[in-house]
C-alpha cells in the first residue's frame, strides 16, 4: 500500500497540490469578500457573520477534486451541489462516537437500519458519489 501511495507525495506533486490549494483559498477569500461587501451595504451596523464550515468543506472538496481526480467541482462558486451535499452527508460525524455506536448496533440488530436516518443518508451519499465518479 505504501508503495502505491508514496509517489503522490513526492516534492513535484506536492508543489502542484499547494498551488491548487492556494488558488482555491484565494477564490474562497474573494467569495467571502463579495458576501461581506453585499451584506455590509444592507446592514446598518456594518457587520457580517460568515458561516465558514460549509465554505471550507466546499473549498477542500474543490481542491481535492482537482488534485486527486483531476475534476473541477466548482462548489465554491456554485454553492451546494449534489456532489458537495453527498460528500457532506457521507463524512458527517466521521469522528463522532454516535457513528461507531450506530455501527455496533447495526451489527447486532440490522433491522434498525430503517430507523437510522443518518446511516441511510450516508448510504445515499455514497451512491451519489459513486455515480459521479463512474461518469
Amino acid at each position: 500500500m505504501r508503495k502505491m501511495v508514496n509517489p503522490a507525495f513526492k516534492v513535484n506533486n506536492l508543489k502542484t497540490m499547494v498551488e491548487v490549494f492556494d488558488d482555491k483559498a484565494k477564490l474562497l477569500a474573494k467569495y467571502w469578500n463579495g458576501i461581506i461587501s453585499a451584506k455590509s451595504k444592507t446592514n446598518a451596523k456594518k457587520e457580517c457573520h460568515l458561516f465558514v464550515q460549509n465554505d471550507l468543506n466546499r473549498m477542500s472538496l474543490d481542491a481535492l477534486g482537482e488534485c486527486v481526480f483531476g475534476y473541477e467541482f466548482n462548489t465554491i462558486e456554485a454553492g451546494d451541489t449534489i456532489i458537495s451535499r453527498a460528500f457532506t452527508d457521507l463524512f458527517a460525524g466521521v469522528n463522532g462516537t454516535a457513528k461507531s455506536f450506530s455501527r455496533k448496533l447495526l451489527l447486532w440488530f440490522p433491522f434498525l437500519k430503517c430507523f437510522m436516518k443518518s446511516i441511510i443518508k450516508r448510504e445515499e451519499a455514497f451512491k451519489t458519489i459513486s455515480c459521479v465518479i463512474k461518469q
